[in-house]
């Protein structure tokens, strides 16, 4: 993996540059944590470019949920993207809102599903939350809970015939940390979700690619499994069974989300230490620290922010000394 295309790092660069700029350290260093966490697709995804994706999720949730709870007539725009591009409280609170869906490892439709329309049938909530808002009190952390668990085992089949990363295709299989973690999932969703084992088989290895076939001898004997083969092979023949592409990725599609954000740790527990992107992400993040410094109309957040502190503690100690001078 010594190869990887400069368009696919150019567009890493970008994001990382993107996320110094409109997001704080404190928040960015979450994401190296979230990375073994959040729903597997995701992981290959740029932070940057994940939040960008859950705005836009929870756009589509909120406008549905308006219709569906208040009026049908009335257009809502839920979040002013103008926002989105540079360090705002609205940037914030997307991005973090954004690692509590990674930190509970749920595609972001199915969050903003449970924390919006789950808890609003229940009574839970009487108003549309805002990003800030989609999990509630910490008292209701607690209450909900269960409900969480069930709702994700209801939704764990049906999520996994949505998974369309092709990074998680066989033919892909590179025994990535991400890709290992989605089979050993894969598995125990399929056990877990009463389908049979001939069904399972047929539409996650033959249909969607994403196990191989011979993972199932570890739930069925082999002459079981043979007879399975030979009948999917028979509906693959008639036409019965119509298998999904299989697209081929490039090493830069494979990086995972955290790459090039930080520089690589060297700590024992640091996923830093096996990784096999770690090369390529500590010169990714040296080429992004050098342009921000380079580039004179570069501010990063935590610059914004510390101009903000400082201007506010200098307004705090005016008006101090103001109040001083009238008495």
């Amino acid at each position: 993996m010594s190869i990887i295309r400069k368009k696919g790092l150019a567009g890493r660069l970008l994001d990382v540059i993107d996320a110094h700029r409109c997001i704080r350290t404190k928040h960015l260093l979450l994401e190296r944590d979230l990375q073994d966490q959040k729903w597997f697709p995701y992981r290959f995804m740029s932070p940057y470019r994940a939040t960008m994706l859950f705005v836009r999720e929870y756009e589509l949730y909120y406008e549905r949920a308006f219709k569906q709870h208040y009026d049908k007539r009335i257009p809502v725009r839920p979040v002013n993207r103008k926002e989105l591009h540079s360090y705002s409280r609205l940037m914030t609170q997307a991005w973090t809102a954004r690692q509590k869906a990674d930190a509970l490892g749920m595609p972001y439709g199915s969050y903003l599903e449970f924390f919006g329309d789950f808890l609003m049938r229940r009574g839970k909530r009487k108003y549309l939350p805002m990003l800030n808002q989609i999990e509630g009190s910490d008292k209701a952390k607690s209450d909900r809970q269960e409900l969480l668990e069930e709702f994700r085992l209801e939704r764990a089949w049906p999520q996994l015939m949505k998974v369309d990363a092709a990074q998680l295709q066989n033919d892909n299989f590179r025994k990535l940390p991400a890709q290992i973690a989605f089979r050993a999932w894969t598995m125990e969703t399929i056990i877990s979700s009463g389908r049979s084992h001939r069904q399972a088989l047929e539409l996650v290895s033959f249909q969607k690619h994403l196990l191989p076939p011979d993972a199932f001898l570890s739930l069925m004997d082999e002459d079981v499994y043979a007879g399975h083969i030979q009948t999917i092979e028979a509906n693959k023949k008639h036409g019965w069974l119509t298998p999904e592409n299989v697209h081929q990725v490039h090493q830069t599609d494979l990086l995972p989300s955290c790459f090039g954000l930080f520089p690589v740790s060297a700590e024992n527990r640091s996923p830093c230490v096996n990784c096999v992107f770690a090369k390529p992400c500590q010169k990714i993040y040296a080429k992004a620290s050098a342009r921000m410094k380079s580039d004179p109309e570069f501010i990063s957040a935590d610059d914004v922010k510390r101009k903000f502190d400082r201007e506010r503690q200098a307004e705090h100690r005016r008006r101090k000394k103001d109040m001083k001078s009238s008495t």
